[in-house]
């Protein structure tokens, strides 16, 4: 090639870039986005979310594993070494103190963004305040192994009261035992490690991170950053398993209302109708296990938000205001507890890559609409289907802006649409089945059904009663349960 025919080409290569006839690097290829686990967690803890993120954004996931309990500088310089090679525009996505690891790995690098979810920015009380939660409940744990211990034996008062408390002080010491496991496993057993002070809020660490230096320097050179900031459902109820382990919420707080009431009433036929220093003894010891029992969210809130009233909210772990990424654009969302928000965080984080990060959809391969476009069909607007409802074939479920519509087609595919493009961007894969109806269960399951009510595909969400479909301005089908928490997605579960 002579030096002219060179000119020429660089000539027509600058023009082409010029008139925008070369698409920007994020629309060529796919974005590198680095997931970070929180403490006392692995990379694990991100692979069903992220990959379902990679099936509907143009993204190529990492999920790494860091050695939680070192200092937070050790992760971060851990992650430069392995990651050295991210291009400048990738993205950067951390839960819990996998947030705070990704601003300081960001002193070293460029990044894109950042999103944090349930990040304590300003500190994690609980990390401090850990020691006077496992006291109480050993406390308790003690109160009541003695008090059943002494029950156990005949007495005048003890044999007409042991039927009505013996249960109650079982379980309360069954949920003292729960708790003080819980705690050793994570953060009491680990209160030695470093990260552990660095957690505490006004840390050096975080006083530095937080500096209006630092501050500065991340609006310069991150583009983006986002807060996905978490409030707990019902976080004022059963705090210990809120944060440790929310299965256990609803039916934790119902034995121990029916707990604090069989050891008050306990306490009160003993200290009435029975004179026996024994039986006082127990009463005594009722007494005061109903009262650690009715403490309970009390200090859990104390040791969480600093609140005893409970009037500032919390997911479970971290305070709401500590999560408030300074400068960032933070995004509040109730239902989520911290243990669970990397499995059900997916939609917000979708949100956040997608409508802020700005990274572009992955054309999906799933089938497309018959010859003439998608099909015709009713037409319902409000864009949930309720718990309970149903649609026939070629009915369309719209979002509220009418960029996207869900229909159960005729072939018996289930599919999402986009209607501006018309072009399908997610589906059941269930074409060629005969269609019958697409049931939003009262038991959470989503289901579709051939004629003669044979189970064609199924959302296997069952177990969430009262829950609801949604479709959503993001282009998302979202199971959502009747507390406002996403228990399914169409990017996955």
């Amino acid at each position: 090639m002579t030096r002219r025919q060179r000119f020429a080409v660089v000539v027509v290569m600058l023009a082409s870039v010029l008139a925008g006839g070369v698409p920007p690097v994020s629309a060529q290829q796919d974005r590198e986005v680095v997931f970070l686990h929180g403490f006392a967690s692995d990379g694990d803890t991100w692979r069903g979310t992220a990959d379902a993120l990679q099936q509907v954004l143009r993204l190529t996931a990492h999920t790494p594993t860091t050695r939680w309990y070192t200092w937070m500088e050790d992760q971060a310089n851990s992650l430069q070494g392995g990651y050295y090679w991210l291009p400048d525009n990738a993205v950067a996505v951390g839960h819990s103190n996998g947030g705070l690891v990704a601003r300081q790995w960001a002193r070293q690098r460029a990044f894109d963004g950042i999103v944090t979810l349930g990040t304590p920015h300003e500190g994690a009380l609980l990390a401090q305040r850990v020691f006077a939660v496992l006291d109480a409940n050993m406390r308790l744990y003690n109160i009541m192994n003695m008090a059943s211990g002494m029950i156990r034996n005949p007495g005048p008062g003890l044999d007409e009261v042991r039927p009505l408390v013996l249960a109650s002080l079982l379980w309360a010491g069954q949920l003292a035992t729960i708790t003080v496991r819980e705690l050793t496993s994570t953060l009491a057993v680990s209160f030695t490690a470093p990260v552990i002070g660095q957690m505490v809020p006004g840390s050096a660490f975080l006083s530095s991170l937080n500096s209006g230096g630092n501050l500065a320097r991340e609006d310069h050179d991150i583009r983006r950053r986002v807060g996905l900031i978490f409030v707990a459902h019902e976080y004022w109820k059963m705090g210990p398993a809120v944060g440790l382990r929310p299965e256990l919420q609803d039916p934790a707080y119902n034995a121990t209302q029916v707990a604090i009431a069989a050891l008050e009433s306990g306490a009160f036929l003993l200290r009435r109708y029975s004179v026996w220093w024994p039986a006082q003894q127990v009463a005594n010891l009722l007494r005061e296990g109903a009262q650690i029992l009715r403490n309970i969210d009390p200090m859990w809130c104390w040791a969480v938000t600093n609140d005893p009233s409970c009037a500032t909210s919390h997911d479970g772990i971290v305070s709401t205001p500590a999560q408030f990424y300074p400068g960032g654009q933070n995004y509040g969302y109730l239902g989520v507890p911290h243990v669970w928000q990397t499995r059900q965080g997916g939609p917000m984080i979708y949100d956040a890559l997608h409508r802020d990060i700005g990274i572009a959809r992955r054309d999906n391969p799933a089938p497309g609409p018959p010859p003439g476009g998608p099909p015709p069909g009713g037409n319902n607007n409000e864009g949930v289907l309720p718990s309970g409802r149903n649609m026939t074939p070629n009915q369309r479920l719209y979002s509220p802006d009418r960029t996207y519509f869900l229909t159960y087609q005729d072939d018996g595919n289930l599919v999402l649409y986009n209607d501006r493009e018309g072009r399908p961007i997610w589906a059941s894969q269930t074409s060629g089945t005969a269609a019958g109806t697409l049931e939003m269960q009262g038991d959470g399951n989503l289901v579709t059904y051939a004629p003669g009510g044979i189970p064609i595909w199924a959302s296997s969400t069952a177990g969430n009663p009262g829950a609801f479909l949604e479709v959503r301005n993001s282009g998302l089908i979202v199971i959502v349960a009747p507390n406002g928490t996403p228990i399914w997605w169409s990017g996955g579960q």
